[in-house]
């Protein structure tokens, strides 16, 4: 079984493998173009990548809980009911006398958090008095929240670059004026990928530890196909816009 494992990682990584070492071989015996170059270096960036990854998940599993390397097994699916009888026993093993109330949670949400406000109101017939048949006046409002959850979304912007030339300069065959709004800032040229896109690859990698082949899946469920691959080749080229970035700038980034 460990060694099925074994080699079914082995048969995935061959391929780039055989292909950085004929170009490795090809470059000591005659030499590399520019763009067999380029070809090699993209190779060992992404076979750097995924050694990374690979390390970094054998770390996660050899020194992570055994809830945090199984996740999706073991209790995990136990954690409500055991939570509920640990609160039953410490109400059991406490005193009823130095039991203290249990307080309402009146936690305020943080100011940044949208907010929609509800009106209920009652029909405008209600709004008269029975027993005097007088206008009845608002004396108040009892006002709950509610947290609702909105799941991630995604959108796609469309930049539409209008061209403009001369009519006149057409019909009479001289040079025609052409032009054009300039081209949309690209934070990776020949790419779609947009700083909120990447801020939330890295975030989500570097601060809550989730893989790129999670983030793979997470984004196929939302209909968008985004392999790991790309997903890697964005991480290593804005590491290297920053790198570029700190470097000219002499700002320390370590």
């Amino acid at each position: 079984m460990y060694y099925g494992k074994i080699h079914a990682m082995k048969t995935k990584t061959d391929k780039p493998n055989k292909k950085i070492e004929l170009l490795q071989r090809k470059h000591d015996e005659q030499g590399l173009t520019v763009a067999e170059k380029d070809n090699l270096i993209a190779f060992q960036q992404t076979r750097l990548a995924f050694l990374e990854e690979q390390f970094r998940l054998a770390k996660h599993k050899l020194f992570a809980s055994q809830n945090e390397a199984h996740p999706g097994q073991g209790n995990l699916f136990n954690e409500t009911e055991e939570i509920a009888e640990l609160e039953l026993e410490e109400d059991k093993n406490e005193p009823p006398k130095d039991k203290p109330k249990r307080k309402r949670n009146t936690q305020t949400f943080d100011e940044h958090i949208t907010r929609e406000v509800v009106i209920h109101d009652i029909d405008e017939a209600d709004k008269v008095c029975a027993c005097c048949q007088g206008e009845l006046h608002c004396m108040g409002k009892d006002v709950t929240e509610k947290l609702v959850f909105v799941p991630a979304t995604t959108k796609v912007v469309e930049h539409h670059r209008l061209k403009y030339a001369c009519r006149g300069c057409e019909q009479n065959g001289t040079h025609n004026t052409f032009r054009q709004a300039p081209p949309v800032p690209s934070i990776l040229p020949k790419s779609y990928a947009t700083p909120s896109l990447l801020s939330q690859l890295i975030i989500s990698k570097y601060q809550h530890g989730l893989p790129l082949y999670r983030q793979e899946v997470i984004f196929k469920q939302l209909g968008i196909q985004l392999c790991r691959q790309t997903l890697s080749d964005w991480l290593i080229k804005i590491a290297n816009v920053y790198i570029l970035y700190f470097t000219n700038t002499g700002i320390k980034y370590c």
